[in-house]
């Protein structure tokens, strides 16, 4: 091979490797940290100390198209609680107060976030992690106003804790793919190291949580 077809071949080759590069979805990540504890993590408690980055990364890797993760944006809130009305006295003189979490605007500024994101163009791809049927009205808006938009969604169901349990239907027809679940081996490689420096001191994984 002369030189002339050497700098022919890696003329194409970076031509290729540069239009490659070009097809990459910008993504960004959508966490529903509500949904993703009820989910997932409250079965599998050796898992909580979770690497959110990670996980995100590593969905966009299975999920086969290629992506280049630009940004997470995780969501929570701390839970109100109020007694439950079905709580029953336990004798005459003492009552049993049940308390339950109650979860308030997550979905809400999902569907904000996620919609301000497509209209400014930051992205080529919107993932979100939740199986929350009260995000479907932004999906469909998204889709309406930006059919160019890949969308994807991954249902935090645990695998192995499955028990007949599916994404929700109604976000079929405005997405391009959903996943149905999130394993334990997805969870167990996406750990942060058992002692997490900060500014201020070191924060330890919790025992119980070993």
């Amino acid at each position: 091979m002369d030189s002339g077809q050497e700098h022919r071949l890696m003329a194409l080759f970076l031509f290729v490797l540069s239009k490659t590069r070009m097809t990459r979805f910008r993504t960004v990540v959508y966490i529903d940290g509500f949904n993703l504890y009820f989910g997932c993590l409250k079965r599998a408690r050796q898992f909580r100390w979770l690497d959110v980055v990670a996980l995100a990364e590593s969905l966009c890797r299975k999920q086969g198209s290629p992506s280049e993760l630009i940004m997470v944006k995780y969501f929570t809130v701390f839970g109100s609680y109020h007694e439950d009305p079905a709580s029953k006295p336990v004798d005459f003189s003492k009552k049993l107060r049940v308390l339950r979490p109650e979860e308030k605007q997550t979905d809400v500024n999902i569907a904000l976030h996620m919609l301000a994101d497509a209209t400014d163009g930051i992205c080529d791809q919107q993932i979100l992690v939740s199986n929350d049927s009260d995000c479907m009205p932004a999906l469909r808006m998204i889709r309406k106003r930006h059919p160019e938009l890949r969308l994807g969604v991954v249902a935090p169901i645990l695998k192995e804790a499955k028990e007949g349990r599916e994404p929700s239907r109604q976000f079929r027809g405005y997405v391009d793919w959903i996943r149905s679940t999130i394993s334990e081996v997805d969870l167990a490689s996406c750990q942060l190291p058992d002692i997490v420096a900060t500014r201020k001191r070191k924060i330890k994984k919790p025992e119980h949580w070993q």
